[in-house]
């Protein structure tokens, strides 16, 4: 199975558990895959949100014809490194390196189980600080006070 069956895969689970699916397809030029994109090189592969206040960053990768598994690039590990020390300490954020698959159920499990954001959650605390800097309206997001 290739990266592309994994991540049309993860595509309709996602769009049947009302998850939000982002994942921005590389264009292959000169012998080489690269991404209309600005930023740090090593982004996860796909963003998951859901409305009830969940978000998942996957990196996702499959077996090969000899059943190997590509290891994720420095730039991909630092990403994943990064994303993991934001999501501990709250259930409203996972990273994952998902190898499809192998990870298959764990992905079905994962969409499946929406974790709910409350006024207690440690990303809701940090909401003041977002409105006072960017104007935001937290009455407008997930249910705040």
């Amino acid at each position: 199975m290739s990266e592309v069956e994994a991540l049309q895969f993860i595509k309709d689970a996602a769009r049947t558990f009302n998850w939000y699916y982002h994942h921005q397809r590389p264009a292959y030029e000169r012998g080489k895959y690269a991404s209309a994109m600005t930023g740090d090189p090593g982004m996860p592969d796909v963003i998951l949100c859901h409305p009830a206040g969940a978000l998942i960053f996957a990196e996702v990768k499959a077996r090969d014809r000899r059943n190997q598994v590509k290891k994720p690039t420095e730039a991909q590990r630092q990403w994943l490194t990064a994303l993991s020390v934001v999501a501990q300490g709250t259930p409203l954020v996972h990273c994952a390196l998902w190898v499809w698959p192998d990870h298959r159920d764990e992905i079905l499990w994962r969409l499946q189980r929406v974790p709910r954001a409350t006024p207690q959650s440690p990303l809701v605390g940090a909401l003041p600080e977002l409105r006072s800097v960017y104007g935001i309206d937290r009455s407008r997001i997930i249910g705040g006070a």
